[in-house]
């Protein structure tokens, strides 16, 4: 018995421990953490092994002398357990009635038990967890009969405006409030009680959230969308600093619950999936939002495992097309080459043209350094160990893999599966073996001229003429069943 009185003053202790913002300097006894009680702030959590101690000292309780004979102290922890766990004790029989039973004193809660009920109520919240929606509504009974100058006031106002306690409403009124209110989104947290770290990180949040991404693809198609998406990613982003091995520090972001990250892609990008218009959802704004939060789904394919493969091909697509632009941006602020405009034109005809193209983007190490400022790139591109000063396109199409250099170098073209077909997403690069052989170039179909048979790559020759665009185009022809005509890609 002696280890279950511990367990039970420990948990006695942790209930009644609760911290106020700002906590004011005061000596940590017992008397002085009671009189810190605030009806908006939630206890500190117990440990998982006191929590497993408790829903048993509860269970051989019952089996020994009945619900009725449990003793208060035991009683008043009783909500921790209640949907704690896969056995959750508000299974045990007419348990969670006795507790409210006992919560009623004279016709007013006791608010140190039903704060208890709702802390629990709140962070372990599950609509489909056992006679949790029963509990919702004893709590907004409860609250109900609590005297004007009770300290639960602050709950039954939530209860009131939000249903904040009925399992299927509350959580919906809240997201949608969240997302679509007039009020600022703080405001409505802290009418909540949910700008508080640890209930942020519970189950009613968590729900809350959800419901938010139920409602955010009709929002994304009013005219309103811009200032709701911002209300949504304020609320979605958790954003965090750490320091890294030299001791600088680096900002991060994160979802607020990261294996939300599939609903998330899907809610954000649902006005381009569902064939509707989308002209007043900030793209931008929503692929920059996912790549920071979740990820480049080209270099993090398992973050983005909870969503369509329709949500994935569409961010690739973006980024494919930033990538383009991205490289060919860096590379126009240092190129003079006339040339370079007809390059530029053909690649940008084979993202119009080709399905699914895919885009990387190597950089030399004197790159690099100005790419990471670059808005378009997010961090995501491969780094060339030599020469520093050259950069390499990297496109996939179809079954093909073709790279195109910044200077002076040839277009080479490998099959995909080939032992020398450079792999796209790869963070480090050898400019040699993105030089090795690959397939031939046939000639320009009109004039039968400017091929490239051995492997070697193809030249940027007469571009005024369409000369090496059309030997490309041929092999695209060939291999791909793809017409380019130099409408699509003369300059």
């Amino acid at each position: 018995m002696s280890e279950t009185r511990a367990a039970i003053e420990k948990l006695d202790a942790l209930v009644s421990a609760l911290k106020r913002v700002p906590m004011p300097r005061v000596q940590p006894d017992c008397v002085q953490s009671a009189n810190l009680i605030s009806s908006d702030t939630p206890p500190v959590q117990p440990s998982g092994d006191v929590l497993v101690r408790l829903r048993r000292d509860l269970q051989q309780a019952c089996d020994a002398s009945g619900v009725e004979n449990i003793s208060p102290r035991l009683m008043r922890s009783a909500p921790l357990v209640f949907w704690h766990s896969k056995d959750p004790a508000a299974a045990i029989p007419e348990l969670l009635d006795e507790f409210v039973a006992r919560t009623m004193h004279q016709g007013q809660p006791r608010p140190r038990w039903l704060r208890t009920l709702i802390e629990a109520w709140l962070h372990d919240f599950g609509a489909d967890r056992i006679k949790h929606p029963e509990a919702g509504r004893a709590i907004s009974t409860m609250l109900s009969r609590c005297p004007d100058e009770s300290s639960l006031v602050f709950w039954r106002r939530a209860s009131q405006q939000y249903a904040l306690f009925d399992a299927a409403e509350g959580p919906r009124r809240v997201g949608r409030a969240l997302l679509e209110s007039k009020q600022n989104p703080r405001d409505i947290l802290e009418q909540t009680g949910m700008n508080d770290p640890l209930r942020a990180a519970g189950g009613f949040y968590r729900r809350a959230i959800s419901e938010l991404l139920g409602a955010l693809p009709r929002v994304l198609q009013a005219q309103h969308a811009p200032i709701a998406w911002e209300r949504a990613a304020e609320l979605l982003e958790v954003k965090l600093t750490e320091r890294d091995r030299h001791g600088r520090v680096i900002d991060k972001s994160t979802l607020r619950f990261p294996d939300c990250a599939g609903q998330t892609a899907l809610a954000a990008l649902a006005p381009w999936l569902n064939g509707a218009s989308a002209s007043v959802a900030p793209r931008d704004a929503i692929k920059t939002f996912l790549v920071r939060t979740i990820g480049d789904p080209r270099l993090y394919p398992q973050r983005w495992a909870g969503a369509t493969e329709a949500a994935v091909t569409l961010m690739r697509s973006w980024l494919a097309a930033d990538s383009l632009e991205a490289f060919l941006s860096l590379i126009s602020q240092n190129n003079n080459d006339q040339q370079w405009r007809y390059r530029q034109a053909f690649w940008r005809a084979c993202m119009r043209r080709i399905p699914k193209v895919e885009v990387w983007v190597v950089l030399g190490a004197a790159l690099a350094d100005r790419a990471d400022a670059m808005r378009d790139l997010n961090g995501s591109f491969g780094r060339l160990e030599s020469p520093p000063d050259q950069a390499v396109l990297l496109i996939r199409l179809g079954d093909l893999v073709m790279s195109e250099w910044s200077n002076v170098g040839a277009v080479r073209a490998w099959a995909v599966g080939d032992k020398d077909c450079p792999t796209l997403y790869r963070k480090q690069y050898v400019g040699g073996a993105l030089r090795e052989r690959g397939l031939s170039f046939p000639d320009h179909p009109s004039n039968g001229k400017g091929g490239s048979h051995d492997g070697s790559g193809l030249w940027h020759r007469k571009p005024e003429r369409g000369l090496w665009q059309g030997c490309v185009a041929a092999l695209l022809r060939n291999r791909l069943g793809v017409v380019l005509s130099p409408a699509d890609y003369m300059p």
